[in-house]
């Protein structure tokens, strides 16, 4: 709880510190697709989403500084035909990125995102039973992310972002698991 206050007092610090007339604000929202790069061999990817707000600072002639806050549904799917189901697990994420435009229709990206683990459960769908697995799991993941953007027509833009997890959220005997997440999204920012 203590590193999602303190990264919220630092974007508000610096979003009262920066001139409100420079930084565009707007939302976000698309398909997660994730997984996990573990040695286990019975999971695959799971489908989910993400929504949120997003911010961008412009630092000088086509880069900016960009924040976001968004709650992302991520996970695996079990491919074992013993246990079949799934585990989902909930996260406030806060990706911190530099953005560069290549051309004023199209931008790259990369940066950071920690993310702050709301729950997890697995769902054992012939049982029809839910377990909750949040406490054998970090509480971070901190991941390396980059992208791209096209901006479909003014303020509408389309993108793709990969994260790829640096550290081992399984903190039980599960084994060494890091988070993949592939992000297809659309967003708009407000005039």
């Amino acid at each position: 709880m203590k590193p999602i206050i303190t990264i919220l007092c630092l974007l508000t610090y610096f979003t009262i510190n920066l001139s409100a007339q420079e930084i565009a604000f707007g939302a976000k929202a698309g398909l997660n697709i994730s997984s996990w790069n573990t040695n286990a061999d019975d999971t695959g990817a799971r489908l989910a989403y993400h929504l949120g707000v997003v911010g961008q600072y412009p630092l000088n002639e086509g880069l900016s500084a960009n924040a976001e806050l968004l709650f992302s549904s991520q996970g695996v799917k079990s491919t074992d035909n013993q246990n079949p189901g799934r585990s989902v697990f909930n996260y406030i994420g806060v990706p911190l990125f530099v953005g560069y435009e290549i051309t004023p229709d199209i931008s790259v990206h990369g940066g950071i995102q920690p993310s702050f683990l709301l729950s997890a459960k697995t769902i054992y769908t012939d049982i029809n039973r839910d377990v909750d697995i949040k406490d054998e799991f970090s509480g971070l993941d901190f991941a390396l992310i980059f992208g791209g953007e096209y901006m479909v027509q003014e303020q509408v833009f389309a993108g793709l972002r990969f994260a790829f997890g640096m550290n081992d959220i399984a903190e039980s005997a599960f084994g060494e698991a890091k988070s993949i997440v592939v992000q297809l999204f659309g967003k708009y920012m407000f005039p």
